[in-house]
């Protein structure tokens, strides 16, 4: 990556990003929180992206480890995109069915679907499920689409645009009066 002289290298170099990010049909994230480390999340996670190389897939998927998703208590999770598929409690054991009948085919695998507490029927999407449901996440609503080990997932999201508008377009007053209102 080139140095950052202007917020039109920063957006030309997001753009370049998700031109490349384009072709993935699903991504899968994979919690990697605290509560999910306990719950041997490294080794699913490895044994995901395994998996989708081992079933040509890597193509059309893209395998993410993320910050917390929050609900702990369900961990391991994984949410898969577009569909938005919110599974819980994942294990190795788990990681075949994913790979070959969810990221390849597009089928639910009801035992890993979070049931609703009023009438035991799976809730398919994450944005559903009643933990979630209610919330408004600010500083976690974009944990699923962000690897904190990977630049460019940030990058991607509009990371670091509002850095680049102090350094290149505001004024030293202009960015504390912006620290002070926030």
């Amino acid at each position: 990556m080139a140095k950052i002289k202007s917020p039109a290298m920063l957006e030309e170099y997001r753009n370049e990003i998700l031109r490349k990010r384009k072709y993935y049909f699903r991504t899968i994230s994979l919690c990697g929180g605290p509560g999910c480390h306990a719950q041997h999340c490294d080794e699913i996670y490895e044994a995901v992206k395994k998996a989708v190389e081992e079933n040509g897939l890597s193509e059309n998927v893209e395998v993410k480890k993320t910050g917390c998703h929050g609900f702990c208590e369900m961990g391991p999770i994984a949410v898969i995109q577009p569909e938005g598929i919110f599974y819980k409690k994942i294990s190795l054991d788990d990681v075949s069915d994913i790979v070959n009948r969810t990221l390849g085919k597009g089928e639910l695998i009801k035992e890993l679907l979070y049931p609703d507490p009023e009438n035991g029927k799976p809730i398919t999407k994450e944005s559903r499920v009643p933990f979630y449901a209610k919330q408004k996440r600010l500083l976690m609503s974009m944990n699923e689409y962000i690897d904190p080990c990977k630049i460019e997932d940030y990058i991607a999201q509009g990371g670091y645009s509002a850095l680049c508008k102090a350094l290149f377009e505001m004024e030293p007053m202009e960015i504390i009066e912006e620290v002070d209102k926030a």
